[in-house]
Order: structure tokens, then sequence, then C-alpha cells
């Protein structure tokens, strides 16, 4: 499900697993569709959201479903003047080809980021909190919730 060779007939590399995926099994499906993105930044609160939707057409719709729909929410919070939280949901829905299915997954995590300066800082961040087999790589399930942390530098 990875391409990671030389394009062939010249055809750019795909830059998501779902692009290797219709590659793969589906060349001839297109889509249609589109997306929207809103962010809201006031003095305390932080929040947004987006919305992609994409038609599939073509002779391998009928054997090979891609996703069509992400959706996603965020809401961030500035509790002192360098500590932060948010949490955020996203939803993307189901897709499958003759070998392979995936269920439709819901991503909920949550997060602390506290600035040190303007330079420096450090997250931790919880995900898949509500514990679904998520699958951003097809073929790749993530079952369980996970952890992770970091520095964030302004160079």
């Amino acid at each position: 499900f990875f391409y990671l060779g030389p394009a062939q007939d010249g055809a750019p590399l795909p830059d998501t697993p779902i692009e290797a995926l219709r590659i793969a099994y589906a060349p001839d499906l297109q889509s249609a569709g589109g997306e929207a993105e809103i962010r809201v930044d006031l003095e305390k609160f932080s929040f947004g959201g987006n919305f992609r939707y994409d038609y599939w057409f073509g002779p391998s719709a009928i054997d090979v479903k891609l996703p069509d729909m992400h959706a996603g929410i965020y809401l961030k919070y500035n509790l002192m003047d360098r500590l932060f939280a948010n949490v955020a949901a996203s939803y993307t829905s189901a897709y499958w080809t003759p070998y392979y299915q995936s269920k439709g997954f819901v991503d909920v995590s949550l997060g602390f980021e506290y600035q040190v300066s303007d330079r420096l800082g450090f997250f931790i961040d919880g995900h898949n909190l509500a514990w679904q087999q998520r699958e951003f790589i097809p073929c790749y399930a993530q079952k369980g919730g996970y952890f992770t942390a970091g520095i964030i530098l302004n160079l």
C-alpha cells in the first residue's frame, strides 16, 4: 500500500496513504468534492472545525470505496498565560477494496501545552481516547489510545 519507488509514466508520487490505495486498486477513480475550515481565535479560547467531502466516481467505484468524508472540531483554552489545554474530535468514514475493509472511526484527543517562552514550549497529547480501531494508513490499525510528547521550537 505504500509507494516507495519512482512514479510510473511520470505521474507524481501519492501524498497520502489513501491516495496510494487509490493508485494501487482503482487508478481510474476520480473525485469531486470540497472542503471547508473555520478557525476563531479569542483572548482565552481558540476553536474551529473542518469538513471534507469527496464523491468518488469511475468504473472501479463499484468495487472500491475510498473515504468520502472527514470532519473534525477542536477547542483550545488558555488556562494561564503560558498553559493551554485542548480537546479535539474527528471522524473519518469507512473504506474498502476487494481485499480489505475498514470501518469509519472517531478520534478523540486531549492535550496540554506549556510555553516557556515565545521560542520554547512543551506538549503532551493523548489520542484515540475513545479506544476505537482507527486506520489513517490502510492495513495499519491503531487499536488503542496513545500519548505523544515533545518540544516546540520556534526558530
